[in-house]
């Protein structure tokens, strides 16, 4: 039953057009439980919710940014570079990438960081 419920909520807030929508289905859910006397699922359900979602993020492709700021020239480069391609991507942010960005998709890496560009200095000039 948790599993049905879980698949059932993710793929109404995948509907949502806005954050209130999704919240709304949210809302819904709970009193249906409520109303049903199940509301003791609700960890179930929200664990499965969450299985749904890990599952669904490893697949998509993920953007690494040194700072939120770059997001948009960032994204407009990975354009560029892939064109149609991109698709739908994950964005975060990493404090350790020094600088610019990375992509990563399966077996698909473009790294643009700063850092990558030091360490490829760093080994070549170590390994004279």
């Amino acid at each position: 039953m948790p599993i049905e419920y879980a698949h059932a909520l993710h793929n109404a807030r995948k509907k949502a057009s806005t954050k209130d929508e999704a919240a709304n289905y949210v809302d819904a859910l709970v009193a249906t439980l409520k109303e049903s006397g199940k509301l003791k699922a609700l960890p179930a359900i929200l664990r499965e919710y969450q299985r749904i979602q890990v599952r669904k993020n490893a697949q998509k492709p993920i953007l690494t940014l040194s700072t939120k700021e770059e997001e948009d020239e960032a994204l407009k480069e990975l354009e560029q570079r892939l064109g149609d391609k991109v698709g739908d991507v994950a964005i975060a942010t990493d404090e350790n990438l020094v600088g610019r960005w990375r992509y990563v998709n399966h077996d698909t890496l473009l790294d643009t960081s700063y850092k990558a560009a030091l360490l490829e200095l760093y080994r070549r000039v170590t390994t004279v």
